[in-house]
């Protein structure tokens, strides 16, 4: 019985993994994962510094399991929409979403489809090639002021409004980056 316990994990373990494989020769984007520290100090600065009410439009474009989503839930946004290909993620940000009675709207979408223009605030940790692109969309799509916050490299041909580190106590902290659209 213990076997086949044993073997039934490994094939699941194995599925799952080649899940992953097949997700990232699909989208060429890997699954990296935000540490919930660094979300905690990306959450806390957005409230110190008054970057978002109660009427702002959140996304999260590649939301994963929708940590950032979460988090920011507690600012008490309008509206969060996240966005994400991959449909085991999906699949359990909705479900942690109906347990915790929450308003985020997932949605297994690509966002290169969707109409971006009501967003006061957009986070990403995605590949630069794709973030790239997410910013010409932005740029042609989004009203005047509206924020993206970028983990870990600086847009190209672009300069940033600040930056922030990821993990304050640490003396070779990656960075968020703020930028804004201005038109």
């Amino acid at each position: 019985m213990d076997f086949y316990i044993i073997l039934l994990a490994i094939i699941l373990v194995l599925i799952f993994l080649s899940y992953h494989v097949v997700f990232y020769f699909r989208t060429k984007v890997p699954i990296i994962i935000t540490p919930k520290k660094f979300i905690i100090n990306l959450v806390d600065h957005i409230k110190q510094n008054n970057l978002l009410d109660s009427n702002s439009v959140v996304y999260e474009l590649g939301s994963g399991w929708g940590d950032f989503s979460f988090a920011i839930e507690n600012l008490n946004p309008q509206k969060i929409i996240a966005y994400e290909l991959s449909f085991i993620h999906i699949f359990w940000s909705k479900i942690k979403a109906k347990i915790r009675k929450s308003k985020i709207s997932f949605e297994m979408k690509d966002f290169f489809q969707a109409d971006l223009s009501d967003a006061d605030f957009i986070y990403i940790f995605l590949v630069p090639k794709i973030v790239d692109k997410v910013w010409k969309k932005m740029k042609q799509e989004c009203k005047t002021d509206t924020m993206m916050v970028l983990l870990g490299h600086e847009l190209s041909n672009e300069k940033y409004l600040y930056k922030i580190k990821t993990n304050p106590d640490k003396k070779d902290s990656t960075y968020y980056y703020f930028y804004r659209i201005d038109k």
